[in-house]
């Protein structure tokens, strides 16, 4: 579970981007206002940068997090913004969960 420094700082220029966003969008949602379509697409893009340089070691936990990416997405495509909320919390928590399991190693 080595990373060069290299990776280790674009993984963690990647994760700040990624709070970043997460920050403002689930304050979009608190307000009632779902993403725009071009706020969505940098989420998601960032998320599959940040899968790109995940190691092996965390896969399972970033391979189920990069589902419920998925799944968000399709709640902005198909649902209204209840269901958006909750697929964007069920992402929230799938970044805690590989937090934690981060963390046990």
């Amino acid at each position: 579970m080595i990373m060069d420094e290299q990776r280790k700082k674009q993984f963690k220029d990647v994760k700040q981007r990624l709070s970043k966003i997460q920050l403002v969008r689930k304050k979009d949602l608190a307000d009632g206002r779902p993403p725009q379509a071009a706020d969505a697409d940098h989420f998601v893009a960032v998320s599959r940068e940040m899968d790109r340089l995940c190691l092996d070691a965390w896969r399972t936990e970033m391979d189920r997090y990069m589902n419920r990416v998925e799944q968000f997405q399709e709640a902005l495509q198909k649902t209204g913004l209840q269901e958006i909320d909750d697929a964007f919390h069920e992402l929230l928590d799938g970044k805690v969960s590989c937090h934690n399991q981060f963390r046990k190693k």
